[in-house]
């Protein structure tokens, strides 16, 4: 595809072959993916076509549709060709993709985030300086999109970087990021302050940070207590999410007010979103374990137990592995017959990026 220097533009007859093959992508003709395929298998000999590529992506001349292919095609060659990609191509990526982040496009915002991610897990965070000072300064713009478009990709590096953002970036940027993020919980649109929970939630276990409270756990409490009756079921499963968190971890600091814990738990087990239900659920395990919690829970079971047998949910399999076909209503049941089995699952931030496809 030829050679880059300076300041790169695309060759106009390369570009053309380049999209061509992009909206053929789209065609439902086995014959013309075939055609598809061998076009790229040959096209990708060339790291060049890389630029085609991330042009398409960012460059606003094509449809939605064939600009995220472009995207989701680059990101699949730097996570498999990464070693080899050359380093003035990786570095046109992380500026173009940066410059990106707040486009129009819903789908392109999720394109360009997916990119960053993957360059970010294959990187690490100290192989790409000024990415997270970049992404804290973008969550202030005016600009929705802009807004939107950095949490997205805050709130998958996080997640995915958690602790290396801890133990490589400057503490003083440590200590300005997280505080950002908290008063970022009061944020009018419930979509960022889902992201912003989410993001905070990855720092609960982290013990670094964590060793005097004050710093951090304590203000994301009085956060917390703040958000019990939001009206939005994302940010309600994630303060449910975090709190079960904290109390699995520092039991010590939701201790005074651990009435107050329990009381919004039964509220949000019987919550109307299955899955601020099926959050709530792991307090409840964790209160199993923990013996200074019975005499505080006591007075909460007339409530507690009824809720709990109501959502109550056997599978087809479950009914078999109890001998649910056997009529034995006259014969007791045990404790151990009756016990549902609970799936421990953790809900994610459901972002603009769901419909993505990493293939």
């Amino acid at each position: 595809m030829g050679e880059a220097h300076g300041a790169w533009e695309p060759d106009a007859d390369l570009l053309h072959q380049t999209v061509e093959v992009l909206r053929a992508s789209q065609s439902h003709s086995n014959d013309t993916q075939t055609r598809v395929q061998e076009a790229l298998r040959e096209y990708n000999q060339d790291p060049e076509f890389n630029r085609y590529l991330l042009f398409v992506l960012v460059s606003n001349q094509e449809s939605e549709e064939v600009a995220a292919i472009a995207g989701l095609l680059l990101k699949n060659n730097i996570r498999i060709m990464f070693d080899d990609m050359p380093d003035d191509i990786i570095e046109d990526v992380k500026a173009a993709c940066l410059q990106s982040v707040g486009v129009d496009s819903k789908l392109l915002r999720a394109t360009v985030g997916v990119i960053i991610t993957t360059l970010t897990t294959l990187m690490g965070i100290p192989r790409w300086p000024g990415l997270m000072e970049h992404l804290c300064q973008a969550i202030d713009a005016d600009d929705e999109n802009l807004v939107l478009g950095a949490f997205s990709v805050l709130e998958k590096v996080c997640e995915d970087s958690a602790q290396e953002i801890i133990q490589t970036m400057p503490h003083d940027m440590v200590e300005v990021i997280l505080p950002k993020l908290i008063n970022f919980l009061q944020h009018q649109e419930p979509l960022v302050r889902t992201y912003a929970l989410s993001c905070l939630n990855q720092f609960v276990e982290i013990e670094d940070i964590n060793e005097d409270p004050e710093q951090f756990l304590q203000p994301f409490l009085v956060a917390l207590y703040a958000l019990t009756d939001d009206a939005d079921d994302d940010v309600r499963r994630n303060v449910v999410r975090a709190l079960v968190l904290i109390y699995e971890n520092y039991p010590e600091l939701v201790a005074s007010n651990i009435d107050g814990v329990i009381q919004f738990m039964v509220a949000m087990t019987s919550d109307a979103n299955a899955e601020v239900q099926q959050e709530a659920c792991e307090f409840w395990i964790a209160a199993d374990n923990d013996e200074t919690v019975a005499a505080v829970l006591a007075p909460h079971l007339p409530v507690l137990v009824p809720v709990l047998v109501h959502h109550t949910r056997y599978t087809d399999t479950d009914v078999v592995l109890l001998g649910g076909d056997d009529d034995d209503a006259h014969i007791p049941d045990h404790p151990k017959d009756i016990r549902p089995h609970v799936v421990r699952g953790r809900a994610v931030v459901e972002d603009e990026d769901d419909d993505d496809d990493d293939d």
